[in-house]
């Protein structure tokens, strides 16, 4: 093996130290579309993703009960589509919740629905590098993510553009959400870091990391 690229740090330590192993994360197509950061000032949260057991809504839903207590203006909506949608949906129901949590379709404009957020929470059991943290990140959205194998951790600094939260600590979870709902001032800092730190995963940027990992290697032969 002369040298490969791996998605992200956490990635690279299960190589063993080995010398020749380097982190180019996927790209974020879309992110020179978004011209400024959004205002953050709608009380909606959102997640995005498959309705599975991977994806970890079923812990989302749980914490809203707290989250729903202190902040009964705030909804979620939760956008995408799988097998646990009937699951999900009787557990919104057996927590008198509909009037809070939506289960929305996927939509070809997934850019409003950022657009019209204040905040994005992933409650993932795992990943590998989550795309919809890099694309809340490029619209300027706090995140509040699960520290789950694999990604949160390299897109995320823990209390600068989002919050890292202990997979399966609800109380944290909902702790964190709340902060950021609380606190205006705090979400769109750490909206602005996130927009900024977005720039790492530009398509120009990851491909100059492509080119100059092959690059390095020609110079090998």
């Amino acid at each position: 093996l002369k040298g490969t690229g791996v998605l992200t740090r956490e990635d690279k330590s299960f190589w063993g130290g080995l010398p020749n192993i380097t982190v180019i994360p996927n790209a974020l197509t879309f992110s020179a579309t978004v011209a400024r950061p959004i205002q953050l000032n709608n009380k909606k949260v959102i997640a995005v993703g498959r309705y599975s057991y991977q994806k970890g809504f079923d812990y989302l839903i749980d914490a809203w009960t707290v989250i729903n207590r202190f902040q009964p203006e705030w909804t979620l909506d939760i956008i995408g589509d799988g097998e646990w949608r009937e699951h999900l949906q009787r557990q919104i129901d057996r927590n008198r919740l509909t009037h809070c949590i939506h289960l929305k379709f996927p939509t070809a404009h997934i850019e409003e629905e950022y657009r019209q957020a204040s905040l994005l929470v992933m409650t993932s059991r795992y990943e590998g590098l989550p795309m919809v943290l890099l694309e809340a990140q490029s619209w300027g959205l706090p995140v509040v993510s699960f520290a789950c194998k694999c990604g949160p951790g390299d897109i995320i600094a823990d209390g600068r553009n989002g919050f890292l939260v202990a997979e399966g600590n609800l109380p944290m979870l909902a702790d964190r959400v709340l902060r950021l709902m609380e606190d205006e001032k705090l979400r769109r800092w750490m909206g602005m870091n996130a927009y900024v730190r977005s720039e790492f995963y530009s398509e120009e940027r990851v491909m100059k990391c492509w080119t100059d990992l092959f690059e390095e290697l020609l110079s090998k032969e």
